[in-house]
């Protein structure tokens, strides 16, 4: 029975573990398909995002101009 529980255990620990590594595999930089590039980091414990590149935007172009919203 020991044996058993103690196997278990290890089990339970190498899994969490493995799982725990992957966690930062989001890291990085994506270009995503509307041309917009952004950039995944953590701090303190929260992942964040940003805004690296505006893929697009040439000429001076300040204003999405396909976008419907007057407002702005």
């Amino acid at each position: 029975m020991l044996k058993l529980t103690l196997t278990i255990s290890l089990i339970i620990l190498l899994t969490s573990v493995s799982f725990a590594q992957q966690d930062d595999i989001i890291i990085g930089n994506y270009h995503l398909p509307n041309k917009l590039d952004v950039e995944i980091f953590k701090n303190s414990g929260k992942y964040y995002g940003k805004i690296i590149a505006l893929n697009g935007f040439e000429d001076g172009q300040t204003k999405d101009i396909n976008n419907p919203d007057t407002m702005h």
